[in-house]
C-alpha cells in the first residue's frame, strides 16, 4: 500500500479572481483535489476569495473557502478552519460552499471539529458544503457556519441550492 500523502496547509490571502469567462474550481487551500489526500488538522484558510465577473452569462462553479471540487475519498477532515468572505457577482453559479464547493465522493468521509466563519454571497451560497454527491457515508461531527448567506440571483435559476451547512445532498443507494 502507498501511504496516503498529508498536506497540513494554512493560507492568510485575498484570492481575486477577474475572468473573461467562466470561473471553475477556486478554493482558499486547493482548487481541485482528486486523488485521496489527507489535509493536516489545524489546516486552514483566513482571507477572502472574490470573484468579479458580472458578464451576462458568466458562471462560478465549484468554489470553496478551503476546496473547490473534491473527486475523490476516503477522507478525513479534522480541525479545519476557514474565516473568510467568499463572494461572486456572477450571474449564475453551482457548487459555492464556503468550506467546500462540490464533494463527490468514492469512500467515506468525515468531517469533525470543522466550522466556516464569514460572508458568503453569490447566486447560490451555502455555509459549510454547497453539493454533497456520493454513494458511501459521510459523517459530519461538530461543524459549523457562522455568518450571512445572501443570494445575490436577480432572476430564478433551477441550480440554485442554498443552506446553511449542505444546499444540496445527492446520494446513491
Amino acid at each position: 500500500n502507498n501511504p496516503m500523502p498529508t498536506v497540513n496547509s494554512y493560507s492568510d490571502s485575498v484570492i481575486t479572481v477577474t475572468p473573461s469567462a467562466n470561473t471553475s474550481y477556486v478554493g482558499g487551500l486547493f482548487g481541485w483535489v482528486g486523488a485521496t489526500t489527507s489535509i493536516g488538522a489545524g489546516s486552514k484558510f483566513i482571507g477572502s476569495i472574490t470573484i468579479n465577473n458580472s458578464a451576462s452569462g458568466s458562471v462560478a462553479s465549484n468554489v470553496g473557502g478551503i476546496i473547490g471540487h473534491i473527486s475523490g475519498g476516503p477522507m478525513t477532515l479534522d480541525s479545519i478552519t476557514v474565516q473568510a468572505n467568499i463572494s461572486s457577482n456572477t450571474k449564475s453559479c453551482s457548487k459555492f460552499g464556503g468550506f467546500i464547493g462540490n464533494l463527490g465522493s468514492t469512500g467515506a468521509w468525515t468531517i469533525s471539529n470543522s466550522s466556516v466563519t464569514g460572508n458568503i454571497t453569490s447566486a447560490c451560497p451555502s455555509g459549510l458544503i454547497s453539493v454533497l454527491n456520493g454513494w458511501y457515508a459521510f459523517n459530519l461531527t461538530n461543524v459549523s457556519y457562522t455568518g450571512n448567506l445572501t443570494n445575490n440571483q436577480t432572476t430564478y435559476v433551477a441550480d440554485n441550492r442554498v443552506g446553511g451547512l449542505i444546499g444540496h445532498i445527492a446520494m446513491s443507494n
